[in-house]
């Protein structure tokens, strides 16, 4: 299991399974949302993709709705 991502520094870089499971989301769907331009990715080298956790928060923001009250 991951470590609390509220305490990872903000620049961190996430394996893809690290990165399906901050999203709540199968690795399938990790790159189905990657390949749609939700987020980028960090190729390291040929078949070692990495994720930025600053990119998925941001990606977690920009679908987050606020409820209006009043």
């Amino acid at each position: 299991m991951m470590t609390d991502s509220k305490t990872l520094p903000e620049d961190r870089l996430l394996s893809s399974r690290e990165a399906a499971e901050f999203l709540g989301v199968s690795r399938q769907t990790l790159y189905v949302l990657h390949n749609a331009g939700e987020f980028p990715a960090v190729v390291i080298s040929r078949g070692m993709t990495n994720w930025r956790l600053t990119d998925l928060r941001a990606f977690i923001e920009s679908r987050t709705r606020r409820i209006r009250s009043g």
